[in-house]
């Protein structure tokens, strides 16, 4: 961290009493250099200070690469103090208190993160890990364990984390007990049609023994087969391109321009069995790579594949699901979701052309490129030690997955009759008017389907962690869907 504060203070020649000559830095005036100047437009002096007696140092753009395990934190995004206990435990807090505390961020600005430009490529929500991140802010002893620094680089003036980056890779585990179909007796097995239940594969849960041997540690020994894998690989396929997300994310309408996003790729990776090869639990992970993700997308995306496929539904519904007929898609648990890493091709494609100019060579002032490889093996280790263990640990203790599945499977009202299509088509009884369409409804819906606020936590309990997620573990509360979150908000929420 010494390093990264010596890094960004200013060489001798810039603090001399005559200012040198220096080059803009950004593309336009790679050609015309100028003299540096502060942000007020004025000359940085050798003994201007600040108002609280430092040093007043030039800022400097710069990119700071980072993994994190999220479980103990409140999400990624900075938060002002008010006076709610926790409510500043979030990683771009503790990354901020970090800079501030090693001078890389003046005291003067260390009350408001705006002042020094600070912006990240993904926005995580609370307790989601990322093996890596990046965010950008004018410029690891002093870090906890569960967050790590890999580098900074200095970037164009006008590098922006959020705006510069064009795509992100996320990544989902979950067990591929997942996709079993629905238990005998449960209220979504009554709900299927006598046809759909005549194509389901039942010979696991005739197999399993309903001795005292609990179901889910019978479950952790199934092995998902090459078929129930295939039929996965397509319906994940139907996500490739541009399509209308609006059924996938909360709080926007078909009608939203903003509910088109572009997947760029989807892979279903093959099965990994932890722990012992017969009885440990076998996971499944689906990389998602795409422009930009709303607001709980991802999880959505994820629990309509594991729905659609363990209920055999046509593959040609998941088309339906991108019209602007309004269903009810719940979200995946939080517990599996990992952000692997945002991707900035066209801002590196910049570098090499503002790196191409012969004064900036000779003079230095050339910039590095965002690139993940150089601290690939670092990640691994991080993710291995931190990250994985973490979210396998969990399930295999507390059954988060299981418990997801049973809720789910519990449920006997009509917002998932759209699973039991036998043509691929929404039929009326599953629509689920919101926004601008639910004001039209007169008739108020019975057994309406409730998510619950456990299923966005991604801390129980675990040994040696303290964490501010632990209240929405601990209540058993339906989420409050009437809550309004105004297109701002939602913009800032994306990732």
């Amino acid at each position: 961290m010494s390093e990264l504060k010596r890094s960004l203070s200013p060489s001798p020649a810039t603090t001399s009493a005559k200012p040198s000559k220096r080059p803009k830095s950004d593309e336009k005036g790679a050609a015309n250099a100028k003299q540096h100047r502060n942000r007020r437009g004025k000359f940085n002096e050798p003994n201007e200070r600040t108002s609280s007696g430092e040093p007043r140092l030039p800022k400097r753009q710069c990119a700071l690469i980072m993994s994190y395990c999220g479980s103990s934190y409140r999400g990624m995004q900075f938060q002002p103090d008010t006076n709610v206990m926790g409510s500043q435990n979030t990683i771009e807090n503790a990354i901020f208190k970090a800079m501030v505390d090693v001078g890389a961020v003046s005291k003067d600005n260390s009350n408001d993160p705006v002042k020094v430009s600070l912006a990240r490529a993904a926005r995580t929500d609370a307790g989601v890990h990322a093996a890596g991140n990046l965010i950008s802010l004018k410029l690891n002893e002093a870090l906890p364990e569960d967050i790590r620094i890999w580098g900074y680089v200095r970037t164009l003036n006008s590098f922006n984390a959020r705006t510069s980056c064009d795509s992100r890779k996320y990544t989902y585990f979950f067990p591929s007990y997942m996709l079993l179909p629905s238990k005998r007796g449960s209220g979504q097995h009554s709900l299927l049609q006598t046809s759909r239940l005549e194509s389901l594969d039942y010979s696991f849960w005739d197999s399993i023994d309903s001795s005292e041997i609990p179901e889910l540690e019978q479950k952790r020994s199934f092995r998902a087969p090459p078929v129930l894998l295939e039929r996965l690989r397509h319906l994940a396929a139907k996500y490739l391109g541009a399509h209308n997300f609006h059924n996938f994310t909360v709080g926007r309408e078909f009608r939203d321009k903003s509910c088109i996003r572009y997947m760029k790729a989807i892979e279903v990776a093959e099965p990994v069995v932890y722990g012992d090869p017969a009885h440990g639990t076998e996971w499944i992970a689906v990389m998602f790579h795409g422009q930009s993700f709303m607001l709980h997308q991802i999880r959505k995306m994820m629990s309509a594949l594991i729905m659609l496929a363990r209920s055999n539904a046509p593959i040609s519904l998941m088309d339906q699901l991108f019209m602007s007929t309004q269903v009810q898609i719940p979200k995946a648990p939080a517990l599996g979701l990992l952000l692997e890493n945002p991707l900035f091709d066209s801002y590196n494609t910049r570098v090499q052309e503002f790196n191409a100019n012969e004064v900036l060579q000779r003079m230095g002032e050339t910039r590095e490129i965002l690139n993940w490889d150089q601290y690939s093996d670092q990640i691994h280790t991080f993710k291995e030690k931190q990250i994985y263990p973490v979210i396998r640990g969990i399930e295999e203790r507390d059954g988060l997955f299981h418990s997801w599945l049973t809720y789910l499977d519990s449920y006997s009202g009509k917002d998932f009759l759209y699973l039991n299509s036998e043509d691929g088509s929404i039929p009326a009884e599953a629509v689920r008017p919101r926004g601008e369409m639910a004001k039209h409804v007169t008739e108020r819906r019975e057994n309406p389907f409730r998510e619950k606020k456990k299923f966005d936590a991604t801390t129980f309990n675990i040994p040696g962690k303290t964490s501010h997620n632990m209240e929405m573990v601990e209540a058993d509360d339906d989420e409050d869907e009437s809550e309004i979150i105004d297109k701002k908000q939602l913009t800032e929420m994306e990732g």
